[in-house]
C-alpha cells in the first residue's frame, strides 16, 4: 500500500507541489520583507520630516529663549540627592506658562501636533494600495533641554509641552514617576535608550517603539535643536503613532495568507494536471514493457513528440522489433534441436531419462524407457511410483533425496555401491517381467550444484532368458548322455575277464 502511495506518479506530482508553493512562499517572504522595509522606511522618514518640519518652525528668539530657560531652570532647580532630581512647584510652573515667549513656542508645537491629523500621501505604490484610509498622526511633542544631561547623564528636563496626557512608555501597566514628564520643568529619565545619546550627539535618532494603556503603538523620534553655534541645545521629541504601519503590515501578512491558499490549492491542481500530462508517454512505455515482458513482441508505441521520451519510446520499439526476431530464431532452433534429440532418443536401444530434485520424471525419456516400463507416457509421474516393492520405493526415494544433497561430496564408486537398482527384477504394467539394471548420473547447474539426475536403464531381460533357455537345453542334454552310458553299461567281471584275455592274447 505504502509502495502504492509512494509511486513515481506520486513522486512527481508532490516535486512539482513543492517546487511550486516552495517558490510562492519565497516570493511572499521577499514580498512581505520588501513591504516591511518600505513601510518602516517612510514611517521613519515621516517622523524624521515632522521633527525637521517642527525645528524649523522654531524661530531663533524661541531657540534663544529655550536655551536661556534650560540654563534657568538648571541653576534654580537643578539638584541631585542620590537618583532624584528636583522639579519646580506648580506656581513656577504656571508662572512660566503665562510668559508670551513659552506660549509661543507651545502654539507651535500644537501647530506641528494638527499638522499631522492630514491624510498621509504615500510615495510607495504598494503603501497607497495596502494604506488608503490611515491617517497617521502625533500623540505628543515636547522639547527637552540638553542642560541637565551633563549634570544626570540620560536625564532631560521638559521644556515645553504641547499636552499634559501620562503614557505608560515602558508598558508596565503603571504610569512611573520617571514617566510623568509632560509639564514644563519635569525629569524624563532617558536611561537605556540609545536613541537618546545618538540625538544629543546631533543626529535624528528613534526608539524602539512602546504601547500606551489603549493599545496603541508609537515610535519615539529624537530631533536635535540646534544654536547659531550648532550645538545642541535642546531636543524636539514627538511620539508618532503607527498603527497605521502596523496596519499595513497586518494587512500584507492576510494577503499573504490567502495568496498561500491561493496557490497551494492551485499548485496541486497544476501537480495532478502537469504529472498526470508528463506520466501519459510513460504509461505507454510501461504497458508496451509488460507486454514485451509477456512475449508480446507485436507491441509498437506510438511516437508524436521529439523529446527524451519519444527517444525511450523508439528504443522501445527497436527492443521489441529485435527480441521478437530473436525469440522466433531461438524457436526455430529449439524446435530443431528437440527434433534432433527426440530423433536420438528414438534410436536409443536403451533406457535413458532425467528426474528433477522432487524425483519427477522429465519430458526427456527415450522410446525404450517407456517401452521397458509398458507405458506410454512417464513425464510428470514420481519416479518411485514405478516400482510396485513398497520397499525398493522407500530405499529408491531416500537414495534419491542423498544423491542431490550430498552426491557432489561422495565419490561415484560410494554411489555405485549404495544404488539399491544395481540389478532387480519387475513386473512392467504390461505384466512383462523384467530384468534391469539402472545407473545414475549427476547434471550440475552453471552455480555447481546438481540440478538433475540422468538415469540409464540397461534391460537385461532377452540375455537372462537366453541363459535360462540355455541351461534347460543343458540340463536335457545331460539326461541323455547319462541315459545312454546306462544302457552301454558292461559288467564288471565281463569286462576284466576281457581284458585279461586281451593280456594274453598280447
Amino acid at each position: 500500500m505504502l509502495r502504492r502511495f509512494f509511486s513515481f506518479r506520486f513522486r512527481l506530482g508532490a516535486a512539482i507541489f513543492l517546487v511550486s508553493f516552495l517558490a510562492t512562499l519565497i516570493g511572499l517572504v521577499l514580498f512581505y520583507h520588501l513591504g516591511s522595509k518600505l513601510v518602516w522606511k517612510q514611517m521613519s522618514d515621516r517622523i524624521h520630516d515632522y521633527g525637521k518640519l517642527g525645528v524649523i518652525l522654531l524661530s531663533p528668539e524661541d531657540i534663544r529663549y529655550l536655551e536661556q530657560l534650560d540654563i534657568k531652570l538648571h541653576t534654580t532647580k537643578a539638584t541631585t540627592a542620590g537618583a532624584t532630581l528636583s522639579a519646580l512647584t506648580d506656581e513656577e510652573k504656571q508662572a512660566i506658562l503665562r510668559m508670551s515667549s513659552h506660549q509661543a513656542v507651545m502654539q507651535k508645537l500644537r501647530r506641528l501636533r494638527q499638522a499631522s491629523s492630514r491624510a498621509a500621501v504615500f510615495d510607495s505604490p504598494l503603501l497607497a494600495i495596502s494604506l488608503p484610509d490611515v491617517e497617521p498622526q502625533i500623540r505628543r511633542v515636547w522639547l527637552a533641554g540638553a542642560q541637565l544631561h551633563a549634570l544626570a547623564p540620560f536625564h532631560l528636563r521638559v521644556l515645553a509641552s504641547d499636552e499634559v496626557q501620562e503614557i505608560d512608555r515602558n508598558g508596565n501597566g503603571k504610569i512611573d514617576p520617571e514617566e510623568k514628564i509632560y509639564q514644563i520643568g519635569d525629569i524624563f529619565n532617558g536611561t537605556g535608550e540609545k536613541a537618546l545619546q545618538k540625538a544629543l550627539s546631533g543626529e535624528l535618532a528613534l526608539t524602539s517603539g512602546y504601547r500606551d494603556q489603549a493599545s496603541s503603538v508609537f515610535i519615539t523620534g529624537y530631533t536635535p535643536v540646534k544654536n547659531a553655534a550648532g550645538i545642541v541645545i535642546a531636543l524636539l521629541i514627538i511620539d508618532f503613532s503607527v498603527a497605521g504601519e502596523f496596519d499595513a503590515l497586518f494587512r500584507i501578512k492576510v494577503i499573504g495568507y490567502y495568496i498561500m491558499v491561493g496557490v497551494l490549492l492551485i499548485s496541486i491542481a497544476v501537480a495532478y494536471a502537469v504529472s498526470k500530462l508528463l506520466l501519459r508517454p510513460l504509461e505507454e512505455i510501461q504497458l508496451a514493457a509488460l507486454r514485451i515482458g509477456q512475449r508480446d513482441f507485436s507491441v509498437r508505441i506510438a511516437v508524436q513528440s521529439h523529446d527524451e521520451l519519444a527517444d525511450l519510446a523508439e528504443a522501445i520499439n527497436l527492443l521489441a522489433h529485435e527480441l521478437g526476431e530473436y525469440a522466433t530464431h531461438i524457436e526455430k532452433r529449439i524446435q530443431s534441436r528437440t527434433q534432433e534429440i527426440a530423433a536420438i532418443l528414438s534410436a536409443l536401444d536403451q533406457g535413458v531419462l532425467t528426474l528433477d530434485r522432487n524425483g519427477i520424471i522429465q519430458p526427456e525419456f527415450s522410446a525404450a524407457t517407456a517401452n521397458i516400463f509398458g507405458a506410454n507416457e512417464l513425464a510428470g509421474q514420481l519416479f518411485t511410483t514405478l516400482f510396485t516393492d513398497e520397499n525398493l520405493g522407500k530405499a529408491v526415494a531416500q537414495y534419491l533425496e542423498v544423491f542431490f544433497r550430498s552426491g557432489k561430496d561422495i565419490s561415484p564408486t560410494m554411489l555405485e555401491r549404495a544404488n539399491p537398482l544395481q540389478r532387480i527384477t519387475i513386473t512392467n504394467l504390461r505384466g512383462e517381467k523384467k530384468h534391469l539394471r539402472f545407473f545414475f548420473r549427476p547434471i550440475f547447474s552453471p552455480e555447481g550444484e546438481i540440478a538433475r539426475l540422468l538415469v540409464t536403464i540397461i534391460d537385461d531381460t532377452a540375455e537372462i532368458q537366453l541363459q535360462e533357455k540355455i541351461a534347460v537345453a543343458e540340463a536335457d542334454k545331460h539326461t541323455e548322455f547319462e541315459s545312454l552310458i546306462q544302457l552301454v553299461r558292461v559288467p564288471l567281471p565281463i569286462l576284466e575277464e576281457f581284458i585279461n584275455q586281451q593280456k594274453i592274447f598280447l
